[in-house]
């Protein structure tokens, strides 16, 4: 991690150990640390909250009520529109609550509210 490799020996410090015993991440627990941040806000925030809520979901709201507004009887209609119905309503006031009071430095990823937006910009637009 950041150019040091770690070892088992690491693990075993006393100075690694009294600071884990007083909450305090230092050399390989650190870097234990940072890496399952990395991978919790990867899979939480880029792969669940963006691709999922952002693009499919509002591609498959947008295609559903598009197709079905002349025939709502129709029976696909008919089977999507509980998943459907006020899905956009929700959506949006679950991202005012994460994003505009701050919850999702809580629950999404152990990031603040800025890098949680940021990472989400960096991955539309690459």
């Amino acid at each position: 991690y950041l150019g040091s490799v770690y070892t088992d020996v690491h693990f075993r410090s006393s100075v690694v150990r009294t600071a884990y015993q007083n909450n305090r991440l230092i050399g390989w627990r650190y870097a234990e640390k940072a890496i399952i941040a990395s991978i919790l806000s990867l899979t939480n925030l880029v792969i669940h909250v963006k691709d999922l809520h952002l693009e499919l979901a509002a591609a498959f709201q947008a295609v559903t009520i598009d197709s079905f507004a002349e025939d709502v009887d129709n029976p696909v209609s008919r089977l999507l529109q509980p998943f459907v119905h006020r899905a956009i309503q929700a959506t949006n006031d679950n991202f005012k609550l994460l994003f505009e009071y701050k919850a999702s430095e809580y629950s999404l990823a152990p990031l603040t509210n800025k890098e949680q937006l940021r990472l989400i910009g960096d991955f539309i637009e690459n």
